[in-house]
């Protein structure tokens, strides 16, 4: 009996029987409608993530697409009552639902209904977008009536069309398709290439309520015919053009010496609006990252939008409509120019930053018309005078050493006069990387940009099921080598789904009663953050026991995957200043390591405990000052938690003492950990620091005697045990 023939009357829809076992549970803005056994991992944290609907309640569906008609039955009963109308959102794979189904659970509720026909795919930022198909999008869906078709996209932004929300071929080799932030328009090419493009674009780039964003190009694919974009104009209303803003991801067909801003403005007749990277993020403020080579994401560009007018010069001042400052809590003294010493202002430019003297400068036009590099972010500095330059040189050099360490890593410090096309070639200075001030989390922002995840072989990397004109469902290979965390996080929850699923629920009722610990503001953060503590709580709990073996030889791999979560999850807790300790017997190489060493570098996660545990076994304390080190408590699992101080890969520490053990006298290692900031260019720990030595050695030594009034307590379980006995830089004990 098929459900349509099962259609309640109406006595039956007054008085509707149990949920049949089925419950509902607020998680987030939904409502996740779910067996007795909770809701799933995909359901919940799509639900978590999910923006509000301020015209409907938004209800997560968790059972299969094709369940039999009591399920939908046991469903409809479970959905909370009321008289507004519902959206329906598929909370498991596929994530379909099929017409008929949303008409007859609209005749069952005697509400409206509001669901998708077609797979449904979730963007990073939460938002939903009915992949384009036949007949595909939202429809909405009444007792008695045919069902209305109310777009592709959720949140509906302002400026979806019929123009936005189907794929067509235009002139030539090039076509355009829709994307949940926007248009694509892109050279044709094969299946793999545009599959890797779609899923990207559609995961990075956010649907904005008032802008409409037209990607042009896409990595490895031919260059797009400029006449295409023309093309595509021709079929915007005006409407749609004035929300227009372009954004590249792959190669254009230009004219010689011009930008693609200038080339759009020129061959559509009007000004037009350019991102100097891609959007992303959060869509009510989004940020603006600039490509790699290879199309994955690289380092934030200050300036992040730029006006281009028909007929204009390339010597002609660039207005930048959107720019960010490079140093939050700067002054700004005028339009994308700000306060940075008494003697000195920061300008954002297309090029990167332009350090220089306050007032009007001989350089103004060479530097403002100067094209941005995706592959270098420029400190330019004044240097009209050799006085000059060298004041302004240290503070561009100074000011580097302050922004994120994915753009320092790309930035190069020069003189303003290397843009002059007569001047001869002058070297450039990239900083070191340990120099000055750094990040709060520097270790961090390391780990993401070394790792390096394995690309699998061309033909293994096999997708879920979904039309060819919308992006596919997020891949189960491991993500390749210079994927984004959110990619990892997709590979963590397809290729561990039943341990990822037992630790969800514990982890989401720990930020429920956390907030001030995790400080999520969007339902997209949650997403992230649930999955990155699911990622720390499973290596706790004992799993992937060789990753940190893998991290100190050097292997790549699924390990250094999951490590960028666990890295991601351990960031979010609070740093632990104070010691930390374990107990183990150093080898006469070790020790003779130690000798040698003033400085020693963890590549792996780093295991303490702060407090020593009566059941360690070595003749050797290991005592380490944590500046960075993470409490763990928060997310350790209910059985076998350890109170831990945990470091992540990359920590650096300073030998400040060694015993070795002798007749009744057990050996000692004292340690401080180094933030980089006390790391010379040498790889050696800065000189002039005895008084932070001394302050480590004297609170490790209060913390020695308050732990020995203690009552001695077993604080390791034994198949955790191998976890902390490792010397920082040495290895196993």
């Amino acid at each position: 009996m098929t459900l349509l023939s099962r259609l309640p009357g109406k006595g039956r829809l007054r008085s509707r029987r149990d949920a049949g076992g089925m419950q509902a549970t607020v998680s987030g803005a939904a409502t996740v409608v779910h067996g007795a056994d909770g809701a799933g991992v995909d359901a919940s944290s799509m639900a978590a993530a999910l923006p509000p609907d301020p015209d409907c309640l938004l209800v997560v569906v968790d059972v299969p697409p094709d369940s039999s008609a009591e399920v939908w039955e046991s469903v409809a009963a479970a959905v909370p009552k009321g008289k507004g109308p519902v959206r329906l959102v598929p909370g498991r794979f596929p994530r379909r639902m099929s017409p008929q189904t949303a008409q007859w659970l609209a005749e069952w509720l005697g509400r409206p209904v509001v669901a998708p026909c077609g797979t449904t795919f979730q963007t990073a930022a939460g938002t939903l977008f009915v992949l384009p198909g036949q007949n595909c999008g939202w429809g909405r869906f009444r007792r008695g009536r045919p069902p209305v078709r109310e777009g592709m996209r959720f949140p509906r932004p302002v400026w979806e069309s019929s123009a936005n929300s189907a794929t067509w071929s235009l002139t030539g080799t090039a076509s355009a398709e829709p994307l949940p932030g926007g248009l694509w328009l892109r050279s044709d090419g094969g299946e793999p290439l545009l599959d890797r493009g779609r899923y990207r674009l559609a995961r990075w780039v956010p649907c904005q309520p008032e802008v409409l964003t037209i990607v042009l190009g896409g990595e490895r694919l031919p260059p797009l015919p400029l006449e295409a974009v023309a093309e595509l104009w021709s079929t915007l209303d005006d409407a749609a053009r004035a929300r227009a803003k372009f954004a590249q991801a792959g190669p254009v067909e230009l004219p010689p010496s011009v930008s693609l801003g200038q080339a759009l403005a020129d061959l559509l007749g009007t000004a037009v609006v350019c991102y100097t990277g891609i959007p992303s993020g959060n869509p009510e403020d989004p940020h603006v990252v600039v490509l790699r080579a290879d199309g994955s994401h690289g380092w934030h560009a200050c300036a992040e939008q730029v006006v281009f007018r028909p007929g204009i010069t390339s010597a002609a001042p660039v207005m930048l409509s959107a720019y960010r400052p490079p140093i939050v809590g700067l002054p700004e003294l005028s339009p994308a120019v700000y306060r940075y010493t008494v003697e000195a202002v920061v300008e954002v430019v297309r090029a990167g930053l332009w350090v220089r003297p306050e007032g009007e400068s001989p350089n103004t036009a060479l530097v403002h018309s100067a094209l941005a590099d995706p592959a270098r972010h420029l400190v330019l500095f004044e240097d009209v005078d050799a006085a000059q330059g060298t004041r302004m040189r240290a503070l561009a050099v100074e000011l580097t050493e302050r922004l994120s360490a994915p753009t320092r890593r790309v930035t190069e410090v020069a003189p303003v006069s290397v843009l002059r096309s007569d001047a001869p070639p002058a070297p450039r200075t990239r900083p070191l990387e340990n120099a000055g001030p750094v990040t709060a989390l520097p270790w961090l922002s390391q780990l993401m940009e070394t790792m390096k995840l394995e690309m699998p072989a061309a033909g293994e990397a096999a997708t879920a099921e979904a039309p060819a004109a919308g992006p596919p469902e997020p891949p189960r290979p491991e993500p390749p080598a210079a994927e984004d965390l959110e990619s990892a996080r997709e590979w963590l929850k397809a290729n561990w789904p039943a341990d990822f699923g037992a630790h969800t629920a514990a982890v989401e009722a720990v930020l429920a009663k956390n907030p001030k610990v995790f400080r999520i503001r969007s339902g997209a953060e949650r997403l992230g953050a649930v999955a990155d503590a699911v990622a720390l709580r499973m290596y706790l709990a004992g799993q992937g026991i060789e990753i940190d073996p893998g991290l100190r030889t050097g292997q790549s791999g699924a390990d250094r995957t999951f490590s960028r979560c666990v890295a991601a999850g351990l960031a979010a807790l609070p740093a632990y200043r104070g010691a930390a300790v374990s107990a183990l017997t150093p080898t006469a190489a070790q020790w003779a390591v130690l000798d040698a060493s003033a400085l020693v570098t963890e590549l792996g996660f780093l295991n303490l405990l702060a407090e020593p545990c009566s059941a360690a076994a070595g003749d050797t304390d290991l005592l380490v000052w944590s500046v960075s080190g993470r409490r763990t408590a928060l997310l350790e699992p209910a059985t076998g938690a350890v109170d831990r101080v945990m470091f992540a890969p990359k920590t650096a520490f300073k030998v400040l003492e060694l015993a070795r053990p002798g007749g009744a006298s057990r050996g000692r290692i004292v340690l401080r950990e180094l933030p980089a900031a006390e790391i010379t260019a040498e790889g050696q720990p800065a000189p002039n620091r005895s008084s932070l030595d001394e302050m480590a050695k004297k609170s490790i030594r209060r913390s020695e005697e308050r732990w020995a009034a203690a009552v001695p307590a077993l604080r390791v379980p034994a198949a955790a045990a191998a976890r902390f006995r490792v010397l920082p830089g040495v290895g196993d004990g």
